[in-house]
């Protein structure tokens, strides 16, 4: 079951971003991510509340919460960038996410080791490859860079969260739901707006709430019976799931360099994972 779990969860991922990217196309980027985090929140409260692991933890929640705005933030983005650009490149410069843990346990006295230093330059010169001008619809860098900055949010985020989990797993994801929704609910009541959203988007936005709750799940099934380096691995395979979807649903073509740049990041983010 966990290894069904674990092949499972990077498929499911590259269905909920992709079609987050897309639904971000009609209505606001950050209503998709608060809609969708209210819904996570929900499903992880009631899966917390029937498997007994629900308890209180001052520290979890301020860490939580902080993960929270850092992913509310760096998913509108990385929703912006998908509604803009090419699914495939997005994806891989998204696995810039990787440094912040880096750096993190850098920061920790925890120095890489030489395979992690090799799979952090080959995802370096993927992107670097992958997100040429030339290949670039319209010559335009703009979402290059919104997945940049979407990048270095969520890896900062998965340092606060891991920090999280690594006391309370659930009630960290709790929080950090709970307070992207809260986030996005207080921009809509200052702004007057809800985003674009209306009564025929819900049955999409309550889809992809549902979508993303059981990629989480899955997540954290395989998280519970295999190496967690292992499961890292696998998840990090997301980048050629987004391609592929791209090129099925977008017409999303990708020339033969930027295809071996995205084997060369999905790679070195296995490797740095791993190593």
């Amino acid at each position: 079951m966990t290894w069904l779990a674990l092949c499972a969860a990077p498929i499911l991922f590259g269905f909920a971003d992709f079609f987050g990217g897309v639904l971000s196309r009609r209505v606001s980027a950050w209503a998709v991510v608060g809609v969708t985090s209210a819904i996570s929140a929900v499903f992880a409260l009631v899966w917390a509340v029937l498997t007994g692991s629900l308890s209180w933890e001052g520290d979890v929640v301020i860490r939580g919460v902080l993960a929270g705005l850092l992913y509310v933030v760096g998913y509108a983005l990385f929703f912006r960038a998908l509604s803009i650009g090419k699914a495939g490149v997005v994806g891989a410069i998204v696995s810039l996410s990787l440094l912040p843990p880096v750096v993190a346990d850098v920061i920790r006295g925890q120095l890489p080791s030489a395979p992690q230093l090799l799979g952090i330059v080959a995802i370096g010169v993927g992107v670097v490859v992958i997100s040429q001008p030339r290949s670039i619809r319209g010559g335009s860098g703009t979402y290059v860079l919104i997945a940049i900055a979407a990048a270095l949010l969520l890896g900062t985020q998965y340092v606060l969260l891991g920090r999280a989990s690594q006391a309370n797993p659930d009630l960290g994801v709790i929080c950090q739901f709970a307070a992207a929704a809260l986030v996005v609910l207080v921009i809509g009541l200052v702004k007057r707006t809800m985003g674009g959203v209306d009564r025929a988007m819900a049955p999409r936005l309550l889809g992809l709430g549902m979508l993303f709750g059981i990629a989480g799940l899955c997540f954290s099934t395989a998280m519970s019976g295999i190496n967690v380096a292992v499961v890292s691995a696998v998840v990090l395979t997301e980048p050629a799931v987004l391609a592929i979807l791209g090129l099925v649903f977008k017409d999303e073509r990708l020339t033969p360099a930027q295809w071996g740049a995205l084997v060369v990041v999905i790679a070195g983010a296995v490797v740095t994972s791993v190593g």
